[in-house]
């Protein structure tokens, strides 16, 4: 597995339907990008506090759709260009279920 990092601090995020709430201390990958070539150049890096979020939701069992959606929805407030942005989504519909099966079973 890949570096690991704990936030110093709580993150807290207002969606446009919840507030999510990341506690301090709280171990993240940051981004679970694939390492396929060019696909983990392109996108890694590129949404950090978004990727705490995700990760917290996913740890936390949220609904998966929501939590990818939540995703989404704060990569574009990030700032991540909107066409980058769309393609991690995708790229997380696609694959997340694995990362997410593998906590939830």
């Amino acid at each position: 597995m890949g570096r690991r990092w704990q936030l110093a601090k709580p993150l807290v995020y207002r969606s446009r339907d919840n507030w999510v709430y990341v506690p301090e201390g709280f171990g993240t990958d940051l981004d679970s990008v694939p390492r396929v070539p060019g696909v983990h150049a392109l996108a890694a890096r590129r949404a950090t506090a978004s990727a705490v979020i995700h990760d917290w939701l996913y740890h936390r069992g949220a609904d998966r759709a929501y939590a990818d959606r939540v995703f989404l929805e704060a990569m574009q407030n990030e700032g991540v260009d909107p066409v980058m942005a769309r393609l991690i989504y995708i790229a997380v519909r696609l694959f997340g279920g694995l990362r997410y099966r593998r906590l939830h079973g």
